[in-house]
């Protein structure tokens, strides 16, 4: 069985999520139960910039290097329905956000941007919207 908060893997008898702490309630054990082999794809869009074009961004889903993209690049990947730590990482900026993966769409879309600063480009997220 899974967390219905963050979607990592629990036992059956698991009262608090080892992973991010959150209270498994009896109800939403059977809910996530059935959610299990479910898969939602979480697109990610880079948006086209001149500045930081040739450096590529990194995007982790739950610790786990998912992707990397360079200027107007995206990418597919396949998520749980749940809660995700979603960290998109640059070598000047880091931008960490947590995403919620409903159950009941097909896909969540986030586009990123860059964001030029005085000496480093910093890495903002421009939108994220579910699709069903």
């Amino acid at each position: 069985m899974f967390c219905g908060n963050c979607g990592k893997e629990i036992t059956e008898n698991t009262v608090f999520c080892p992973n991010c702490g959150h209270r498994i309630e009896k109800d939403n054990r059977n809910d996530v139960e059935a959610n299990k082999d479910k898969l939602v794809k979480l697109i990610v869009h880079r948006k086209k910039s001149l500045y930081g074009a040739a450096v590529s961004t990194k995007v982790h889903v739950d610790g786990n290097l998912a992707a990397s993209l360079k200027s107007d690049g995206t990418a597919e990947i396949n998520v749980t329905p749940g809660n995700h730590e979603v960290i998109f990482d640059m070598w000047s900026a880091t931008e960490k956000t947590n995403i919620e993966i409903p159950s009941d769409c097909t896909a969540v879309y986030v586009e990123i941007g860059l964001k030029m600063g005085l000496i480093t480009n910093k890495i903002r997220i421009l939108s994220i919207r579910n699709e069903k």
